[in-house]
């Protein structure tokens, strides 16, 4: 006999009892939607009048999300908090109805208690954008914008039910809902500070595994990313992660309801084998988390020793605490010792693995079929930088999206440098240094662009011959030659003045100021010559340094305060013959004549023994090959332990001289006589 208990007329009349939901979830929506609307419609800027509904309802993503989880949650409650009573229980699965129909039965009917009052709000919604005239791909928006949400609800609803349907008693299912809801992201933050802490080419950002266990292993996080993934080419991996998640927690769900025996209610989990995964999971990571607490506020001489008694203490302490949750009993807090020896070792080799990086993290990179290019952060590797101009800090919404951005942008400034077999193998070769005992050199950012839209980013440490390499491959096979430069084009009409600077100026107070007609004709030339250099010339010596200085950017965006202004440096070779001829038609040389290499003075300083120079030759040879150390490119060798004093002609030796200006000696043009002073520590006669 087919049963009528639960009809659709049953369900209008169960929904009468749960009026105060509507109620609520009206409320939540108007502020949510039509309130939060008029509010962002109401400040009258520009940037608002130019706004679309799409645009709109990229804000009302955000509020609609938490009266989404709230929905969610009371929903879940609301129908399942029974399972909590022995009483109702029997009452409840006594009536001719499966369980499988039950379940069903009281999703629908939270569904149903969400759609209402969501749907009437957004319809509201769009009759206010439409008379106020922000009716622009109306439906289109209103859609997408409802799309995202029912699969927020869903994968919030049915993660609430699979807590609540593991459960046994209250205190388990509020921690259950915890570890579905947070466990994901707490658990990928504590990865990302380990990375951090233990592997050296992590550069502080969430990326890799613990960005994927943090987006993909709870519902709260992956609603979370559907909203700051939008609009990215990964968006659509964020989708169908969403939806598979989903299937997981409605099957779960089902099957935990479904299953329950009924006869565990009481105890804090209805299935047993749940207990030692919980274990797993918690013990294993908290441990590790304590151990690195210790380690970092423990005594510098014996941190070891503090980072051992950190993981033994959590491992301890995590296993009796969750112990006695799972037994409602303090006596059983040291019981089953096996596990405990267990949970022991998996945290002794989950610590090791950490310690002697066994998996690869620093010399590991993705496979060049899964990238599609990298960017380098260059700003570490000599003075060329860039500095541009900060954006206005308001209340206004969109203006703090865009300052957030430009500061996420402006961490590390990186430069697109393309991909190629060349440029592979000479990253697999810094990748593969960074383990070595030897590893010392210049620090580079290094981002791999990956094809899945999830990049990874490392902080290597090279040599002046691999850094080379690299940047000769990302000139000839890549895009980091155009991109580099690229920057000065985009302040050429907005220029204000350029400086340059001699890289081996001896005295120190030669420089160079164009004025804006100058300076826009010093960068037209500087374009051609950048456009005819090989890549050997632009990893060779430089000769001098230009910064340039564009400011009034008020008419280029206007969320950028009047007053702000751009600098950026970029080195100039040799080889740019028409941008050193414009500066000697101005009146400046950067090649020094041999004749004023007489004016100076020269003392050589090596392991605190300092030796005067007086030879005439040697003087001349040391000159070509000084460079200030501060401002010499990082691909540059220069002659370690070495340093050269240089004075104008005084009865006082170079050495003493007050105003002497300290260089060094570049490898490249390094004099005979100073190879034989490091070879041998002594000056040659």
């Amino acid at each position: 006999m087919k049963s009528k208990t639960f009809s659709g007329r049953s369900l209008r009349s169960s929904l009468k009892g749960s009026t105060w939901i509507l109620v609520l979830l009206l409320l939540g929506f108007m502020v949510a939607f039509p309130v939060a609307e008029l509010m962002l419609i109401g400040n009258q800027t520009d940037e608002i009048h130019r706004m679309t509904f799409a645009m709109i309802c990229s804000y009302l993503i955000v509020p609609g999300f938490l009266v989404t989880m709230l929905a969610a949650v009371v929903n879940a409650l609301n129908e399942f908090w029974y399972l909590f009573s022995r009483d109702k229980i029997d009452f409840y699965h006594s009536l001719p109805v499966t369980r499988s129909r039950f379940f069903w039965e009281k999703a629908i009917r939270g569904l149903v208690l969400y759609l209402v009052p969501y749907v009437i709000m957004e319809l509201i919604t769009m009759a206010i954008a439409v008379s106020k005239g922000h009716g622009r791909h109306l439906i289109t928006a209103a859609g997408k914008m409802f799309l995202e949400h029912l699969l927020m609800y869903l994968l919030l609803y049915f993660g609430a039910v699979l807590a609540l349907a593991i459960a046994g008693n209250v205190l388990a299912g509020i921690l259950s809902l915890c570890c579905v809801y947070l466990y994901g992201p707490v658990l990928g933050i504590l990865l990302w500070v380990l990375e951090m802490m233990y592997f050296r080419t992590n550069m502080g950002l969430k990326e890799g595994i613990a960005e994927k266990i943090s987006v993909f292993l709870s519902p709260v996080s992956i609603s979370v990313a559907l909203r700051t993934y939008s609009g990215q080419k990964n968006f659509w991996i964020i989708i169908v992660g969403g939806i598979l998640l989903l299937i997981v927690l409605a099957v779960c769900a089902y099957l935990a309801y479904t299953k329950r025996p009924a006869e565990k209610t009481g105890k804090s989990f209805v299935y047993g084998f749940l207990e030692p995964i919980l274990l797993f999971m918690v013990v294993i990571p908290a441990a590790l988390a304590i151990g690195t607490m210790f380690a970092l506020i423990g005594p510098e001489e014996n941190r070891t020793g503090w980072w051992i008694f950190g993981l033994v203490l959590g491992t301890v302490v995590f296993y009796g605490i969750l112990q006695v949750i799972f037994a409602m009993d303090f006596r059983k807090m040291a019981a089953h010792k096996l596990q405990l020896l267990l949970l022991g070792i998996c945290v002794a080799v989950s610590a090791w693995i950490l310690h002697t990086d066994a998996i690869g993290y620093d010399t590991r990179i993705p496979t060049m079929a899964k990238t599609e290019g990298i960017s380098l952060n260059l700003e570490w590797i000599g003075t060329e930088s860039v500095n541009e101009p900060q954006m206005e800090v308001s209340s206004g919404s969109y203006k703090l999206d865009r300052l957030f951005y430009f500061m996420g942008g402006n961490y590390g400034r990186w430069t697109d440098a393309g991909m190629s077999d060349k440029i592979y193998e000479a990253l697999k070769e810094i990748a593969s240094y960074q383990n070595s005992k030897e590893c010392s050199g210049t620090e580079i950012g290094v981002q791999f662009k990956k094809k899945s839209g999830f990049d990874i980013t490392r902080q290597y440490i090279v040599t002046a011959e691999q850094l080379g390499r690299l940047l000769e491959a990302c000139y000839e096979q890549g895009t980091l030659k155009d991109n580099k430069y690229d920057i000065l084009e985009k302040y050429r009409q907005k220029v204000s003045f350029i400086t340059v600077d001699p890289l081996n100026e001896l005295d120190d107070q030669y420089s160079v100021t164009l004025e804006k007609s100058d300076s826009q004709k010093l960068l037209d030339l500087l374009k051609q010559d950048i456009a005819e250099a090989s890549p050997q010339e632009l990893i060779g010596i430089p000769c001098g340094q230009m910064e340039l200085y564009a400011t009034s950017y008020a008419d280029m965006d206007e969320h950028i305060a009047p007053e702000s202004y751009a600098e950026v440096g970029r080195y100039i070779f040799p080889t740019f013959k028409r941008t050193l001829a414009f500066l000697k038609e101005k009146g400046y040389a950067f090649v020094m004549e041999k004749e004023n290499l007489k004016q100076y003075d020269y003392s050589v300083t090596y392991n605190a023994e300092e030796m005067d120079v007086t030879d005439p030759e040697q003087k001349e040879e040391l000159a070509q090959s000084l460079i200030h150390e501060l401002e010499c490119p990082a691909w540059l060798e220069t002659e370690a332990g070495v340093s050269v004093k240089v004075a104008l002609n005084s009865t006082e030796s170079a050495g003493e001289s007050l105003n002497g200006i300290e260089f060094a000696v570049l490898k490249a043009k390094e004099p005979e006589f100073i190879k034989k002073i490091v070879e041998t520590g002594e000056e040659e006669e």
